[in-house]
């Protein structure tokens, strides 16, 4: 079996900001009009804007009941006025994606879904920007990609899985030269800053990489299509995070453990049938 599908998804010109993801900094000319104007950060409301819709083309291949394969794409437009030379921009970036869910053996499954983008940091939760503005304004798409990995085990009332997560951000900055003026007398200095994603200096929220590795189990104790079904979980993950800069004297990278336990009551019923 054989599945093509296509669709048109609301736009976004992302920046950080959403989701602890980090802020793409912007060189002063254009810090006020292009975050939260041109640009989304993160805010609930999107009032960018934005040229064209996203659009997704996705190909699913079912070739047994043990195994489902699918590849597919997004295509994205980018657009940015520059109020201080009255200049337009343009830029087109997208993504691809592969996914595999196979069943090695009876109750072993293992799955893993990959996605690679040039200016798709968006669709990898929010982790991660589309974009830097270079000196003149105009946008300069950042690479971005992730992976969800793992297998899953299940026999009679219990599941044991283990997955891994990733995902990694490209680094994209422009150098612009500022002027500032100070002291009395008053003396002007025009420095090369670099502004964007990445660089040396940047805030120390602009990961290189977030990973995080998981396992745990769940076991139903009982389970009645009248009454429901109770199950108890445990989990563990270990969760890393890398920074692009690392200021004078912080650690190189953050890490953390975290256990979950969970007592679940499921309420009774199935979902409908699909014919």
């Amino acid at each position: 079996k054989a599945a093509f599908a296509v669709a048109l998804d609301s736009p976004e010109q992302y920046v950080g900001g959403s989701a602890g993801g980090s802020l793409v900094t912007f060189q002063p000319a254009l810090a006020s009009a292009y975050p939260g104007g041109e640009l989304n950060t993160g805010g609930n409301t999107l009032s960018v804007p934005n040229v064209a819709p996203d659009v997704i083309a996705k190909l699913a291949f079912d070739p047994s009941k043990k195994a489902h394969f699918e590849v597919g794409g997004v295509e994205r437009n980018f657009k940015l006025w520059n109020p201080n030379t009255k200049i337009s921009y343009t830029a087109a970036g997208g993504g691809v994606f592969g996914n595999l869910n196979f069943e090695l053996v009876k109750g072993l499954r293992v799955f893993t879904n990959n996605f690679y983008s040039d200016g798709g940091g968006r669709y990898i939760f929010g982790q991660a920007p589309d974009l830097i503005a270079r000196a003149d304004g105009s946008p300069s798409l950042i690479h971005a990609s992730s992976t969800v990995s793992g297998l899953e085990c299940t026999h009679k009332n219990t599941l044991l899985y283990s997955y891994y997560g990733g995902l990694y951000v490209g680094r994209n900055f422009a150098i612009v030269p500022v002027t500032t003026t100070s002291g009395t007398p008053p003396v002007t200095i025009t420095k090369l800053t670099p502004f964007g994603y990445g660089y040396s200096g940047a805030p120390s929220g602009q990961n290189k990489s977030v990973q995080e590795g998981t396992f745990g189990f769940a076991q139903t104790f009982w389970k009645d299509a009248k009454y429901g079904a109770l199950t108890f979980m445990g989990q563990y993950s270990y969760l890393t995070r890398n920074p692009w800069a690392i200021a004078t004297g912080q650690p190189k990278d953050a890490h953390l453990s975290m256990v979950f336990l969970n007592l679940r009551y499921t309420l009774p019923g199935s979902a409908p049938t699909l014919k």
